[in-house]
Order: structure tokens, then C-alpha cells, then sequence
């Protein structure tokens, strides 16, 4: 089994417009050539240049993405890379971490070994653009690049189905179509998703997954006004990069204006709180009008190097 080891995890402040701009304006363009053509004349047209996958599956360690799961909010990010050149994402309430193939030729679900499990986007990705895949138990499925669909993002995204039908017999009991529709955007990675099942299984709903704010090496952070836990990104990773792996996230509560982490580690507990008012603790670091601090326990020099990451979490 392949241990994962969370590494000490990067600021992830952006700068506005740093590095940004001209990478923009490029996937801008070939997006834009993707889903829309060039001209009233198609057969004149040039061929569409093809986006490469990890351009919307963006995964540098310590980019991490706030999520909304059928009401319940939490925060996943990249925590590492393995010796495989692996993906690793891992976040609040997860029990397992789940490995990526992220490269020019597919972004998918992997085992830690780098056997792909389900290919997301494979390339060239172009409007129209197909492929077929094997899933698990003998399910039958196929990719489809299906069109543009920003969401009111503002960004430059393309809208992705999947659909597999599993045999009678297998994961659902009988033949069950699954079909997810996911949208993923230039530089930010996949912002929605919703899964259905025909026939429906009793008492399901459609599952949705909804990107409600982000922090992404190389795009402008994505985070809501009024601040809160949706706006302070912290991951179970980046204390325990910190403190140590035996560090285990516990819960995440907001109490008016702050959010409060809480972790516990062989009956030693530990608190990492934010808010926008003055805050005491063995750390305390403000960015502007936030500030946030650190309370109890794995030594005031681990918990020193949660500083520079504080701070930039903090950063609006």
C-alpha cells in the first residue's frame, strides 16, 4: 500500500494579474476556437486547437477548492504528489485520500499504482470529442465533450458527460444508466457536478457538487464577501504538515464572525481559529482586517510554520 505523507503545503495567496494574464488570454482563445468555430463558413474554418487536459484540471500542491455536497460545505485540495507523479486530494471528512493521473494525455481516477479507474477528460479535448472506457464490474462507458457552460463563473469552462451503464447484477442490482454532467473551467479545475441514476435508486436524489470558492496556483482566488469558514480554505493537511500526521481533523464550526478548526492528536487538542476581530493564542498572525490564531498543542515550533500559510489564507 502506498503511504501518503501530506507535504509541508505551499502559500497558496495569487497575486491578481501575476503570471496570470497571458495564460489566460491563451485558453481564452482556445477555448473560445473550441466552442465556438471561426466564421459562418465551417468548412472553411480551421481545425479547433485542442485544450490539453491539465489546463482544466489544474493540480499544484496546495490548490484547494471549497465545496458544497447536497448542503453540507467542506474544503478539498492537492496535499502531495506520489514517486508516480500522482495527484493526491484529500480534505475535511475524508477517510481515504484519492489519486489523480493529471497529464497531457488524461486526467482520470487512479489507483496509487497509476492504474487509471475512471478517465474525466481525456485528450484532444475538442467540442464533440469522444471516448469509450471500461468501468468497474463490466460497465460500459464513454466521454463526451459536450459544449461550453461558464455558470456564471465568468470564466472561459466546458461542459463534460459521462455515462456508463452497469450490467444487471453488479454495483445497483439492476441495469443502471449513470450519468454525470461536470463542468470544468481554464486554470480552476472542475466547478460542478451532478450524477443521476436511471432507473433511480429509492429515496436518492441527483447528487450535485458545487465549487463555491477556491485558491489555485496561477488564477485569482474565488472566495465570497463575507468571511467566513467558505472563505478560510484551511486543509486537515496543512497542520498536519505542521504538527505531524497524527494530527486528526475533528471539525469545522463557525461561531459568528469565525471559523473554528478544530484538530486532536492522542488526547492533545488544538484549535486554529479566524476571524475578522483581534484574536489571542500561542500564534496569532493578521492580514489587514482578519486575523487568526492558533490554540494548544504540538509546540510553539511547529506551530510557528503555520505563519506564511496563515497569513496568505487570510489574504483577500
Amino acid at each position: 500500500m502506498t503511504r501518503f505523507v501530506p507535504e509541508p503545503i505551499p502559500s497558496p495567496r495569487t497575486a491578481r494579474g501575476r503570471g496570470h494574464s497571458s495564460r489566460t488570454c491563451g485558453w481564452a482563445l482556445a477555448l473560445a476556437l473550441l466552442l465556438g468555430g471561426c466564421g459562418d463558413d465551417e468548412a472553411a474554418a480551421p481545425r479547433a486547437p485542442a485544450v490539453a487536459p491539465p489546463v482544466l484540471f489544474p493540480a499544484v500542491v496546495g490548490d484547494r477548492w471549497r465545496e458544497r455536497v447536497g448542503g453540507v460545505a467542506r474544503t478539498r485540495g492537492v496535499t502531495a504528489r506520489t514517486a508516480e507523479g500522482l495527484a493526491v486530494l484529500f480534505g475535511q471528512g475524508d477517510t481515504q485520500p484519492a489519486f489523480h493521473r493529471v497529464d497531457d494525455a488524461v486526467v482520470g481516477l487512479a489507483r496509487p499504482d497509476g492504474t487509471l479507474i475512471e478517465p474525466y477528460l481525456r485528450a484532444p479535448i475538442r467540442q464533440g470529442a469522444r471516448w469509450a472506457y471500461d468501468g468497474a464490474q463490466g460497465a460500459r462507458c464513454e466521454g463526451t465533450v459536450r459544449g461550453d457552460d461558464a455558470r456564471g463563473t465568468g470564466l472561459d469552462c466546458v461542459q463534460v458527460r459521462r455515462r456508463c451503464v452497469h450490467p444487471e447484477g453488479t454495483l445497483f442490482g439492476p441495469e443502471t444508466t449513470r450519468v454525470t454532467d461536470e463542468t470544468y473551467c481554464a486554470g480552476v479545475g472542475r466547478v460542478h457536478a451532478r450524477t443521476e441514476l436511471t432507473p433511480p435508486i429509492e429515496g436518492a436524489t441527483p447528487g450535485d457538487v458545487e465549487v463555491i470558492a477556491w485558491r489555485v496556483a496561477g488564477a485569482p482566488a474565488r472566495l465570497p464577501e463575507t468571511f467566513g469558514c467558505d472563505a478560510f480554505l484551511l486543509l486537515p493537511s496543512d497542520v498536519q504538515a505542521a504538527c505531524g500526521p497524527e494530527w486528526r481533523w475533528e471539525s469545522e464550526e463557525e461561531e459568528g464572525a469565525a471559523c473554528v478548526h478544530r484538530f486532536s492528536a492522542g488526547g492533545r487538542s488544538l484549535e486554529v481559529e479566524a476571524a475578522d476581530r483581534e484574536l489571542e493564542g500561542e500564534l496569532v498572525v493578521r492580514e489587514g482586517r482578519l486575523w487568526a490564531a492558533v490554540r494548544g498543542g504540538c509546540g510553539a515550533e511547529r506551530t510557528r510554520r503555520l505563519e506564511g500559510l496563515l497569513r496568505s489564507l487570510l489574504a483577500r
